[in-house]
């Protein structure tokens, strides 16, 4: 049985930040498949995250790069936090090519993300997703 979250009165806005094209292709594909109401929003680096959030507004959701050109996922972290552009209702999900423990630990350490996933974005992803979206829930580091 799928669980259906009900959407805030307007869409959802989601930012994919993401230097590969195909990321961005199969990720927009997913979200459509899963029926998540929402305004997606693409970027190819931390730089144009940062602008779109500075310009734009903060998203629902961000997913997340961590390697990327120019400015990658952890730096795009670093100045989000420095330039106090987080928001309480953002929930930030990383994607990777492949999970590494020390990359993972160093991420969960900024306090802000709320998942961490290997790409390609799959729909059980986007279902963890939909579950935190409107909690606190943020990941801790145990250690």
């Amino acid at each position: 049985m799928k669980h259906v979250i009900a959407p805030p009165a307007n869409k959802y806005k989601i930012l994919l930040v993401d230097d590969d094209y195909a990321v961005h292709y199969l990720s927009r594909r997913v979200l459509l498949q899963e029926n998540i109401s929402a305004d997606i929003f693409e970027v190819y680096d931390g730089r144009e995250a940062l602008d779109f959030v500075i310009n734009v507004g903060a998203p629902d959701i961000i997913l997340l790069d961590v390697n990327m050109h120019r400015i990658g996922g952890y730096e795009f972290l670093m100045s989000y936090k420095h330039y106090g552009l987080h928001h309480r209702h953002t929930r930030i999900f990383m994607l990777t090519g492949a999970i590494i423990d020390w990359e993972v630990e160093k991420f969960t350490d900024t306090g802000i993300i709320s998942g961490y996933f290997e790409k390609p974005l799959q729909p059980w992803h986007v279902e963890t997703i939909m579950e935190h979206v409107g909690t606190n829930y943020i990941l801790k580091n145990n250690s």
